[in-house]
């Protein structure tokens, strides 16, 4: 795309950029009534017309309606507060990779991190345990996750289309990714009406803001269901692509496995001391972090906006046109980053630190939003930050990482179904030695 400049057509009424400029004038406006206002794309955030989530919602004034009644599930008392949910499925998982974690084949880490932010993100939304990494017994959502992005991907695609292909195209397949969207929502339902009938217990998890915002707005049975696939899909895939990419880049880095190893294993005396406080101070975990969220962001493609009729990055858009910035190409490009395309956690240490190398000082970090940015930027970013310190710390202070596929490139064999399709990605977990 560089070759072609920072901004070109990808398809009729459509331009994507490729600045930090373009990110900040298309994502950052929010001005409820103005003129100059960035809306979501209705053909990709709601091509049934019937999406009211809070990742979904197109229409910026009911988007901020929903997020200041949810923002208390996820501010950073709340993420205090719950803080043992995250940490005791993690236990889980590091139990499960003692038994099996050692075997030549290894473990799908991709597997069992979608497993385990699966399970997180349903403790953490309606306050049940399903426990899906140990023993590994497998439930009707999660089965039905990863098709029902697919056929979400098909729509939106077909939306796209010339109004007479789109057509045809629902008299081909539109029954199909119907069918395949009602069966995904009855299973939704099913969580939906038991959290329900359990009655407010507000605070107790995410789901008791949806049942009083419902209550009090006399929202039907399809607002509280599709709130509940937003939370349980934002919660469960940022997170569990970011676990298998980090692992895999540490494996297949052993000098920065390394240094990050010394950090954790020394300053944790056993496994118990690693919590949401403790972790925050290290500053080479912090690093692995950030550079895993840049280089394998969770958003592979851009969020479509609709120009008001306003200048991005020094051009005027005209009114209706669909403009995006994929954080992936900002992310990866050489002239925010040295050597972009490498993983080096040290571009993200401040210059006090020892292991700070020169060569990265003058990389733009603002190039790497991997959470967006402005009113529409993820809510649970605390959360995730949170949990991927931790999930890191403890599989680190237990396990020596080890490639089973050494011939796999993570990059060049994953897709976009809208969030990554990312391949099987088998690692050995070693047990530490101690002395």
């Amino acid at each position: 795309m560089h070759n072609a400049g920072d901004v070109i057509r990808v398809a009729p009424n459509e331009l994507m950029f490729a600045t930090t400029e373009a990110s900040r004038d298309i994502y950052n406006r929010y001005q409820p009534g103005a003129d100059l206002q960035f809306e979501k794309d209705r053909r990709f955030y709601a091509p049934s017309g019937k999406e009211r989530s809070l990742i979904m919602e197109p229409d910026a004034g009911i988007h901020k309606h929903l997020r200041r009644a949810f923002d208390p599930g996820f501010n950073l008392a709340a993420v205090k507060k719950r803080s043992a949910i995250p940490l005791s499925h993690v236990d889980l998982l590091i139990q499960k990779l003692y038994k099996t974690g050692q075997r030549p084949e290894g473990e799908n880490i991709r597997e069992l991190a979608f497993r385990l932010s699966f399970d997180i993100a349903i403790e953490m939304a309606f306050g049940k345990r399903i426990d899906t990494v140990t023993p590994e017994r497998n439930h009707e959502w999660l089965d039905l996750f990863t098709n029902n992005i697919k056929a979400a991907s098909a729509a939106i695609a077909i939306r796209r289309l010339p109004k007479a292909v789109t057509m045809a195209f629902d008299l081909c397949l539109g029954r199909i990714i119907l069918m395949a969207r009602q069966r995904y929502l009855r299973v939704v339902r099913k969580f939906v009406d038991e959290r329900m009938a359990a009655g407010d217990s507000k605070g107790d998890d995410w789901f008791s803001y949806v049942i009083e915002l419902g209550k009090q707005d006399n929202e039907d049975e399809y607002f509280f269901a599709s709130q509940a696939s937003s939370l349980v899909v934002g919660g469960t895939e940022a997170i569990s692509q970011w676990t298998a990419a980090v692992l895999y880049n540490l494996a297949t880095h052993p000098v920065e496995a390394g240094h990050l190893m010394k950090e954790v294993r020394d300053a944790f005396q056993d496994d118990s001391s690693i919590d949401f406080e403790s972790t925050k101070t290290l500053k080479y975990l912090g690093a692995v972090v950030d550079e895993g969220l840049r280089i394998y962001p969770p958003s592979a493609f851009g969020l479509p906006r609709v120009s008001p009729g306003a200048v991005v990055d020094g051009h005027f858009i005209p009114k209706g046109t669909t403009v995006q910035m994929p954080n992936f190409l900002t992310a990866r490009d050489e002239k925010y980053w040295k050597d972009a395309k490498g993983f080096h956690p040290e571009r993200w240490l401040p210059r006090d630190h020892d292991l700070f190398r020169e060569e990265f000082a003058n990389d733009r970090k603002e190039a790497s939003r991997p959470f967006s940015r402005g009113p529409r930027g993820c809510i649970a970013v605390n959360l995730s930050y949170h949990q991927m310190r931790c999930i890191l710390a403890k599989i680190i202070w237990h396990f020596d990482l080890e490639l089973a596929c050494p011939k796999l490139d993570l990059y060049d064999s994953s897709a976009v179904h809208m969030v990554w399709a990312m391949p099987k990605n088998f690692i050995r977990f070693i047990p530490r030695k101690r002395v």
